[in-house]
């Protein structure tokens, strides 16, 4: 389900996975939101299978959701949107 969100005081579209354990966002949506992120040396699997090298970690980021707000971690990755 898309839903709008607001992360990292931006406004954007979230794809919302309630089964999902992991948030992932692009390295270039982390550009365009300003959201500061760390290195990481982590590895995913993706959807086709294959094994894709995380670009690094967003920890404690700000998100609210509808009436609710809290933060989050997300994976950064070289995947597109």
């Amino acid at each position: 389900m898309n839903v709008d969100t607001n992360i990292n005081g931006y406004q954007v579209m979230a794809l919302l996975d309630t089964g999902a354990d992991v948030n992932y966002m692009s390295q270039d949506t982390t550009c365009k939101i300003e959201l500061a992120w760390v290195l990481a040396s982590r590895h995913f699997k993706s959807v086709n299978g294959d094994w894709i090298q995380l670009t690094g970690e967003a920890k404690e980021v700000p998100v609210s959701l509808g009436q609710w707000t809290g933060t989050t971690n997300f994976s950064v990755t070289p995947i597109d949107d």
